[in-house]
Order: C-alpha cells, then sequence, then structure tokens
C-alpha cells in the first residue's frame, strides 16, 4: 500500500472498539512496519513495529501533549506514539513523517531505533516551552564565535567525536573549550558597537594554577552581503558542519545537533540573517595581570557580570603558535 500523504490519515480509520486500536499501515523502512493507529476516546497515534528485540532499549519521553513507550506482545515489538489532544493532529502528522525520514537513514533496526529515539527527543526539546525562542543577537554572535574557532582550531586537529567531547560551551561549563593543556573561553563582538565582550561569571575567566586559560575574541562586522565566501550566517555555518558529520556517521552528526539545541540553536532558516564578514581575531593570555574581577568577593555579593573592553587588552596578545601549544594533543 502507497504512503499517505493526507494531513489528517487517522479520519480514514474505523473507531476502535474497548481495549484495542485500528490501524493503518503507511510503509516498510528496513527491518521496521510503520502504522497509523486510532485508539478508544478518539486518541491518534503512530507506532513502529519490528521483530528483532534491541540492544539496549532507549527510555522515551513523556511530555503533555504527547505519550511515547514501547511494547512487546505476541514476539513482536512495538514503539507506540499518542497525541493527546486531536486538534493538534497536522503537527503530529509531520512529526511522524520527520521520524519516518530519520528512520530511512539506518541499515539495522538498533540504529534505526535509536535514530528515531534521538529525532524525538529533539522535537521535545522543541515544544518546551509554549513557543519556540529564537535566539538574540548576542547570543547568535556568541555561537558564530564558537563554530569559528570550532572549525579553525579544533577540527582541524581532532575527529568530530573527540571535537564534541571538547566543546564544553552547550553544557554550561566554565569555559566553552577544555583540552589537556588547558582551556579556551570565546567571545565575539560586532565591530562599530561598544567594542566591548560580556563576561558572565567569575569562572569564565578562572583556571587553576597549573592549566592555560586563553581568551579568544572574534570581530563580526555586519553585512548586507550574502558571497558564501566572504561572508557567515549561523544557520550555514550549522548545516555544513552537520552534513560534514553526516557523511562520517550519521548517529553521531544526531549528537551533534543535541550538543547544538543545548547551545539555542533552532533549525531553522530565520537564522540565515544576520550576516557578518569575519574581521580579526585575537587570543588573549588570562594570566594574574589580565583585568578581570577575582575571588575573594566582598561576602554580599552572589553573582558578577560585567564587560571588557577590548581595545585596552593588547598587552595581554599571545600568538597564534601560542594558542596551538594549548589546543594540540
Amino acid at each position: 500500500m502507497e504512503p499517505l500523504h493526507n494531513a489528517d490519515p487517522w479520519s480514514e480509520l474505523k473507531s476502535p472498539d474497548e481495549g484495542n486500536c485500528t490501524v493503518q499501515y503507511i510503509d516498510n523502512i528496513g527491518q521496521a512496519k510503520f502504522f497509523w493507529t486510532l485508539h478508544p476516546g478518539n486518541l491518534i497515534g503512530f507506532s513502529i513495529e519490528y521483530t528483532e528485540e534491541l540492544i539496549t532499549s532507549p527510555d522515551w519521553p513523556e511530555w503533555r501533549e504527547l505519550k511515547s513507550f514501547c511494547e512487546h506482545k505476541n514476539d513482536l515489538f512495538f514503539v507506540h506514539l499518542i497525541l493527546n489532544n486531536r486538534e493538534n493532529c497536522d503537527i503530529f502528522f509531520h512529526l511522524s513523517q520527520d521520524l519516518m525520514n530519520a528512520a530511512r537513514l539506518s541499515e539495522s533496526i538498533n540504529g534505526l531505533i535509536n535514530l528515531v529515539h534521538k529525532r524525538l527527543l529533539r522535537w521535545k526539546s522543541l515544544f518546551t516551552g509554549d513557543r519556540v525562542r529564537l535566539p538574540g543577537l548576542n547570543e547568535i554572535i556568541g555561537l558564530i564565535g564558537e563554530l569559528l574557532f570550532l572549525k579553525e582550531w579544533v577540527l582541524n586537529t581532532y575527529d568530530y567525536q573527540k571535537s564534541l567531547e571538547i566543546w564544553q560551551g552547550p553544557l554550561q561549563k566554565s569555559q566553552d573549550f577544555v583540552f589537556n593543556k588547558g582551556s579556551v573561553e570565546v567571545k565575539s563582538m560586532v565591530k562599530g558597537k561598544h567594542e566591548t565582550v560580556h563576561i558572565s561569571s567569575l569562572e569564565q575567566l578562572y583556571s587553576e594554577e597549573e592549566s592555560s586559560l586563553v581568551l579568544c575574541i572574534y570581530e563580526l562586522i555586519a553585512s548586507d552581503s550574502h558571497d558564501s565566501d566572504q561572508t557567515v550566517n549561523l544557520y550555514d555555518l550549522v548545516e555544513d558542519l552537520i552534513k560534514s558529520v553526516e557523511l562520517e556517521d550519521i548517529y553521531l552528526a544526531e549528537s551533534w545537533r543535541q550538543h547544538l539545541a543545548r547551545a539555542g540553536y533552532v533549525p531553522t532558516e530565520a537564522l540565515k540573517h544576520p550576516v557578518f564578514q569575519i574581521g580579526r581575531n585575537r587570543s588573549y593570555e588570562v594570566s594574574d595581570t589580565f583585568p578581570c574581577i577575582k575571588e575573594p568577593l566582598p561576602e554580599a555579593v552572589e553573582r558578577v557580570r560585567y564587560e571588557l573592553r577590548v581595545s585596552l587588552l593588547d598587552s595581554h596578545i599571545i600568538c597564534w603558535e601560542s594558542l596551538k601549544e594549548i589546543t594540540v594533543p
């Protein structure tokens, strides 16, 4: 039977008897079968059927509008998704189609279910709030700076798995990148606007005595051009990165997507704007003489945020060879 393309395929299903559900076959993908399902109470659903027990069974997420769970019945295994609110059937339809598209990337049933699970977690993350919030300008330029550093200093030396481990910024760690020999905190600023960088905590510019810490600052220049060779935007930087990872490991690409989601990235072409040219990028040694606020603080002070004027940091600039000593294995 041909896959259904009606955004409300459940309208074609008969009401089920109490304790049962009615199903409509959609498609076979690899070793799995996919179905639309209709449950008592007019609840609509989507199910995956497979015959091989998984090596490890993931914990399926549940949130206000959607329940997901696995089932073992009559020598068959199932993953069920049931929507609690029929009014959102159009969104649920597209979610289900997206899960099937993710499933097509795997040849094994374990890999298929793993991809579907990770994709569903991204959908849950997307709908955690009442509406999707796009990152603001400061978040955009901050993430652009981290991606530029990642491309220039990390991915040229390490594989994608190790690079993901080194990039600690999305995990809310003290510094953005943590290497064996030290750490790097990355900041960005737009030329012509204040030309300061924001330090959000004491820990960002603090390191243990035996560990080196470098502050790397990228200068971005606002642009009206979309010349891909001369300008950057957040959307294209992320999509190019994900495509490169997918060529090597589609499962790892999902981990990168989750990492980027933690950093505040939302996969929408709205983030093709703003566009920037890349100006100067400079690195600074955060030594004992570097101008930053340090402990001990007055007892009544619990949180510190401040700005650094970049033009007054020149005496702390280090050359790229010094930065390389930290970033290489």
